[in-house]
């Protein structure tokens, strides 16, 4: 809701555009993770997707690596190096990997996010790694590593929203004070 409200109080087409394509991808996530309803209102498995869902779920990320592999791991690399490698590259070069638009990258308010969405994710790198004989993941009380990471992924755009937010009130009132 707060990525509609800001795309429709701003008046900076590049920034609308971006807010936009957040809300569309926040719906998308939202509309996957939740199998759009169908265990909230106790709906059937539609007949699309019966065949090729391995879940009995109404979504496509459990059908290919291609929804929800590959779009995950695009998204931890953004924020990694928005969220990480941007402000280090700023700070020891002057310049950050991508200074315009300014508001395109995130700010330090994020990096909590991205941090623990990494240290959630450790059991399960290591049993992709199959260097044990036994699961990482078994002496974390059975819980799925990947879980723990999607939802510092949806806090990380909480986190983005709110200092975006932040961070444009500083700007118009910057914008009116040399106007003066």
């Amino acid at each position: 809701m707060l990525g509609v409200y800001m795309a429709f109080q701003n008046n900076e087409k590049w920034l609308r555009w971006w807010l936009i394509v957040i809300c569309l991808g926040l719906a998308y996530l939202l509309g996957e993770e939740t199998s759009y309803g169908q265990h909230y209102f106790d709906l059937p498995m539609f007949d699309a997707f019966q065949n090729f869902n391995d879940q009995g779920e109404n979504n496509i990320h459990n059908s290919s690596s291609w929804f929800d592999q590959k779009p995950r791991a695009i998204l931890l690399l953004g924020m990694i190096l928005g969220t990480i490698v941007h402000p280090l590259v700023k700070r020891f070069r002057g310049r950050g990997l991508f200074d315009n638009p300014w508001w395109l990258a995130p700010t330090l308010a994020c990096l909590g996010c991205v941090v623990f969405s990494q240290v959630g994710a450790i059991p399960e790198r290591i049993d992709d790694l199959n260097m044990f004989s036994m699961s990482a993941q078994a002496f974390t009380g059975g819980y799925r590593s990947s879980e723990m990471e999607e939802v510092y992924m949806y806090m990380f755009f909480v986190a983005y929203l709110l200092s975006l937010r932040h961070r444009l009130k500083l700007h118009k009132a910057a914008a009116a004070r040399l106007e003066k």
